[in-house]
């Protein structure tokens, strides 16, 4: 009676426990980034955007922008989507918000028509082949680990982070 029972639970975790769509995935993980990174970006004060820990590397402001910029450039190499760069004043964390925003916006956008079937699609990446869908994983890998230098900063500067948001 208990093989019974293991069988049916595994068939049931088979048949039931499937993984969610790639897109919804995605956009999920994307909805999340983006409200994680304005999180960030709020933490930090005005008169710190230009905050640099040493010579050499970007100051605060520069990191946020970094993002904007990036992730519309390294997704549109599996996707199309416009670049987008930013001309505000790096001063301001008004003009930093709604470029974030609006660069997230944009991915959000590009990738709201696409299938899963979409995200399979081969195409020439960097270091050879590769799926839009690793692109895009490939994009998300790249905003954390400039978000965790942002949220460096925050530390650096004695501010608590705000809260992860994540899955």
């Amino acid at each position: 009676m208990r093989y019974l029972t293991f069988l049916f639970l595994l068939s049931g975790s088979i048949v039931f426990g499937q993984t969610q769509p790639m897109k919804t995935e995605l956009l999920h993980r994307l909805n999340n980034a983006a409200e994680y990174t304005l999180a960030v970006l709020e933490k930090m004060p005005e008169a710190q955007l230009s905050y640099r820990p040493t010579k050499g590397v970007r100051s605060f402001a520069e990191i946020i922008e970094h993002i904007g910029e990036a992730q519309l450039y390294t997704a549109s190499q599996g996707i199309e989507v416009k670049q987008l760069k930013f001309r505000g004043d790096r001063n301001s964390k008004a003009d930093l918000r709604d470029f974030i925003t609006e660069s997230y916006g944009m991915l959000l956008g590009a990738l709201e028509p696409m299938t899963d079937q979409d995200l399979q699609k081969m195409v020439k990446f960097w270091d050879g082949p590769a799926s839009v869908y690793k692109i895009l994983n490939f994009t998300l890998d790249h905003v954390t680990h400039h978000r965790g230098q942002a949220t460096v900063y925050l530390r650096m500067n004695g501010i608590k982070p705000p809260n992860y948001i994540g899955w």
